[in-house]
C-alpha cells in the first residue's frame, strides 16, 4: 500500500465493513511487526469468517447439558499445549500472527467438541474466548457475557 501510488486502504473504511476487531486480527495475522503488510481484503474475509465462527460456536454451547465435566478429557492436552504456545509467541510481541493460528488450531478443536456434543467443551470454549480477548475484545466479551 502506498499513498503516493493511490492504492491505500482506509482503515475506519474496512472497519466499517467488516468490524474493528476483524480489522485487528486480520492486521496483526497479516505479518509480523517487522514486515510490511501487504494488504489483501481476502485476508479480512478470512478473519471474519473466523469470528463468525466462534460466536456459531457459542450458539451451539447453550445447546449442551451439562452433568458432569471430565477434566481428563485428551483433548484438554491438546489446547494446554497449544495454549503454552500461544502465551510463549503473545509475550513476544513479533509473533502475533503464530499466536492467532495456535488460536484457530485451538477453535477447530473445540469445533469438533462442541459437535460431539462433549460437555468438557464449554470449559474449552471459554479458554478459547480468555485467550482470543487480547485480539478480538469486542466480540468475546460479549461472547462471554452470553456464556455466563
Amino acid at each position: 500500500m502506498s499513498k503516493s501510488k493511490g492504492n491505500g486502504v482506509a482503515p475506519r473504511d474496512m472497519a466499517a465493513k467488516y468490524g474493528v476487531d476483524t480489522l485487528r486480527m486480520a492486521i496483526m495475522f497479516g505479518a509480523p511487526p517487522e514486515n510490511d503488510l501487504n494488504f489483501d481484503e481476502k485476508q479480512l474475509k478470512d478473519m471474519k469468517s473466523f469470528l463468525d465462527k466462534v460466536a456459531r460456536m457459542g450458539d451451539k454451547i447453550k445447546e449442551i447439558k451439562v452433568k458432569e465435566i471430565d477434566l481428563k478429557n485428551k483433548a484438554f492436552g491438546s489446547i494446554i499445549d497449544l495454549l503454552i504456545d500461544y502465551e510463549v509467541k503473545i509475550n513476544d510481541q513479533r509473533y502475533f500472527h503464530v499466536a492467532i493460528a495456535r488460536l484457530m488450531e485451538i477453535a477447530n478443536i473445540v469445533q469438533k467438541r462442541i459437535n460431539e456434543r462433549d460437555e468438557s467443551s464449554i470449559i474449552m470454549y471459554a479458554l478459547l474466548l480468555r485467550s482470543l480477548y487480547p485480539f478480538s475484545p469486542h466480540l468475546t466479551s460479549e461472547l462471554w457475557r452470553e456464556l455466563c
